[in-house]
């Protein structure tokens, strides 16, 4: 669908109408972006940040400077993390075997558990860039309520969003999704070592604990350095996507799913560093 007319250059595609009903094959599945700091950095060139243009280019100054500070604080603790491990692994193997292998399970599971929640977020921000880019399609047209301001405001969004080039979805592909991922896989190495190193049930519940503190520091930024108005933009509903969605039975199979895919990741961690019956 285009509008018939150019905008710089750019043709811009008329937003969908059609507002589905739930049937027997078709439900109506909605994305949103978890409240983290990197939902900003995916939103925050398409939103009004100021009353004019300077004022915008310097809230996204400060905002990019936010995730240079994050990624910092992120990297650091990891590092940290790093070093705790290269000591342990001087000791004896597995703390020596005093912590029992049903023990070390629980313990690892529960930080394991933080691991996947927070890879989760990585992957729900990146299935909503995929449907949001998907705004042009029949199929899964966006639902969009009509004659409130709020909704025109989450139109505009998602066409901006649509018509941005593929160079600068890739970017910011690249700058926030890959980064979170990267830092959460080795977060979940070495602390997962971290944990198993330790020689005592104390210390064991001490880091499976603690360890899950440094996947939320990217959270506790978004909530005490972000103003009110981005957190109304992202908590208001104004980046959500409705979409009409083939109903399957991947949906109702989801938490078993995450069940076992935990415990075999628990498992995993704990054989490769203590032996997987010992």
């Amino acid at each position: 669908m285009d509008l018939g007319g150019q905008d710089g250059g750019v043709t811009r595609t008329a937003a969908p109408k059609v507002v589905f009903k739930r049937t027997h094959e078709i439900t109506l599945a909605t994305f949103y972006l978890p409240e983290t700091i990197y939902s900003i950095f995916l939103v925050m060139r398409f939103l009004e940040m100021g009353s004019h243009r300077a004022l915008e280019r310097w809230v996204e100054c400060q905002l990019w400077f936010l995730w240079a500070v994050n990624l910092v604080y992120q990297g650091m603790f990891t590092y940290w993390i790093y070093e705790l491990v290269q000591v342990a692994e001087e000791g004896p193997a597995c703390g020596g075997h005093q912590v029992s292998m049903i023990q070390r399970h629980f313990c690892l599971s529960l930080f394991v558990a933080y691991m996947v929640g927070d890879l989760y977020e990585s992957w729900g921000m990146w299935r909503w860039m995929q449907h949001i880019s998907d705004y042009d399609q029949p199929h899964k047209q966006l639902e969009h309520p009509e004659d409130t301001e709020e909704s025109e405001d989450a139109r505009l969004l998602h066409e901006e969003f649509f018509n941005s080039s593929v160079m600068f979805r890739a970017w910011l592909f690249a700058s926030v999704i890959v980064p979170k991922v990267l830092l959460c896989l080795a977060i979940t190495w070495f602390g997962s070592k971290m944990i198993l190193l330790a020689g005592d049930l104390g210390s064991v519940i001490l880091y499976s604990l603690a360890l899950g503190f440094v996947t939320s520091v990217d959270e506790m930024f978004y909530d005490f350095c972000v103003s009110a108005d981005m957190h109304d933009k992202i908590e208001g509903g104004l980046t959500s996507i409705t979409m009409a969605y083939p109903r399957d039975g991947w949906v109702t199979m989801g938490p078993m799913i995450q069940m076992f895919i935990l415990f075999g990741v628990t498992v995993i961690l704990n054989g490769i560093s203590c032996g997987y019956f010992k």
